[in-house]
């Protein structure tokens, strides 16, 4: 009987025992898992940034080039989403802070999903507010800040 479908070439190859050749024809096939991209090693320059971007610009550029030894891979994503958020500028804080979140964009749409299902689950979905620091202790806040 033949089959429906084209063989693949390990599966002609597994039929080899059956086809009476001389000498042995057995084989082993060995596959190792896709290694996945997940981190580049640096030195990292941003060759983008020139004398007229601001000095946090140039400051970024030295400490990814001085003190990050590996950012997240991104060679294979389409869109890069870089986010930020920035503390400390009202009166009576201590520090500023700044951080910063890099990720594929066109891979946001399952963090995207389970942040709605989180804010509907304990009512922040309308009126739509901020998970602001100062306001984490507030009600339905402190109660989805586990999750």
């Amino acid at each position: 009987m033949k089959a429906p479908f084209k063989k693949t070439l390990i599966g002609a190859a597994t039929e080899l025992g059956e086809a009476g050749l001389p000498g042995s024809s057995k084989f082993a096939v060995v596959l190792a898992p896709i290694a996945q991209k997940i981190n580049k090693s640096g030195p990292f320059k941003l060759s983008k940034v020139s004398e007229k971007y601001p000095y946090f610009s140039h400051l970024l550029n030295w400490i990814v080039q001085e003190k990050i030894p590996n950012l997240p891979d991104f060679s294979d994503d389409t869109k890069i989403a870089i986010m930020s958020d920035f503390g400390g500028e009202h009166q009576g804080a201590r520090f500023n802070t700044y951080s910063f979140l890099f990720l594929a964009y066109n891979k946001v749409g399952p963090f995207e999903k389970k942040v709605r299902e989180m804010r509907k689950k304990y009512g922040l979905l309308t009126p739509y507010s901020e998970f602001a620091y100062k306001k984490l202790n507030a009600g339905a806040r402190s109660r989805a800040l586990p999750e």
